[in-house]
């Protein structure tokens, strides 16, 4: 999937930063370590870094903290990136979940397919070189970001034999729309208030 000259732009490298600052509070340096010894040092606008060399850091965070970490990262993710302007809900930043993740990537880093299923359903194909704690994550964050008035979103995922993550998601406080849609609940479905 990943080829050995992809890179990954500062933003995503600084969206690590950036949750593991915010989650785990006064790590500064515990997380300057973790770059460095990952071969990232302090993210700077504008750069590229080896892909080989985040995927490293997901696997040493992964191993060292845990999976909650990584989801957080992906919980992050949405809230410092920038997405094209129009996107006006859950079902939108989906859609343009592949576009975003192709500005942050030179070479071949996989990529996201959305499909809606209903109103304020949908089915999406996460098939990049990413853990599924950060893909569930990054829907999580979706909610909290582009959801209105309770930002609930619903996630049952699970990992196909190709590796691809597929999550079903629905959502609650689509713009324009109220949030009174029901969910069965399952072991699987997770409820996900926005801030």
């Amino acid at each position: 999937m990943t080829g050995q000259a992809t890179t990954v732009s500062a933003t995503a490298v600084e969206c690590v930063r950036a949750a593991i600052t915010e989650t785990c509070g006064g790590f500064e340096q515990r997380t300057r370590l973790l770059l460095e010894r990952n071969g990232l040092p302090e993210p700077e606008r504008g750069e590229w870094y080896p892909l080989a060399n985040v995927r490293a850091l997901y696997e040493d965070l992964h191993s060292t903290t845990g999976r909650n970490i990584v989801e957080q990262i992906g919980v992050t993710f949405p809230r410092v990136t920038d997405w094209p302007g129009g996107v006006d809900g859950v079902g939108a930043a989906l859609a343009g979940l592949d576009g975003v993740h192709r500005d942050l990537h030179r070479g071949e880093a996989g990529g996201y397919s959305f499909t809606r299923t209903g109103e304020r359903t949908g089915r999406l194909v996460c098939d990049t070189p990413y853990p599924a704690a950060f893909e569930r994550g990054v829907v999580r964050g979706i909610g909290k970001r582009f959801g209105v008035d309770t930002g609930f979103v619903a996630i049952d995922d699970h990992t196909r034999s190709d590796g691809a993550t597929v999550c079903t998601v629905e959502w609650w406080g689509e713009r324009g729309t109220s949030a009174t849609a029901r969910l069965g609940t399952s072991s699987d479905t997770e409820f996900v208030t926005g801030d």
